[in-house]
């Protein structure tokens, strides 16, 4: 939701510089997205920028709520270290 702020403040905790420039960037494939990028990357390699934070408005599919219990303490461990934004 606030790129800018969350960027910084990782930057900040990993002390290198936050330089404007990590808000943009060229279209197109890198070398380092390997040789997974044709599956995961088709709408990073369109974009420039981050796009608009836009909420979900799908409901989690039912099949996956085992799924979905079985990952929630691992993810409530993870979001306590996450920079809010």
């Amino acid at each position: 939701m606030n790129p800018r702020k969350v960027l910084s403040a990782l930057c900040e905790q990993l002390e290198i510089p936050f330089d404007e420039n990590m808000l943009k960037w060229e279209a197109g494939a890198r070398k380092e997205d390997g040789c997974w990028a044709k599956y995961w990357y088709k709408s990073v390699h369109k974009s420039t920028a981050f796009a608009p934070y836009k909420p979900k408005t799908q409901l989690f599919p039912e099949r996956l709520k085992p799924l979905l219990a079985e990952c929630q303490p691992y993810y409530e461990q993870l979001e306590q270290l996450a920079i809010k934004a």
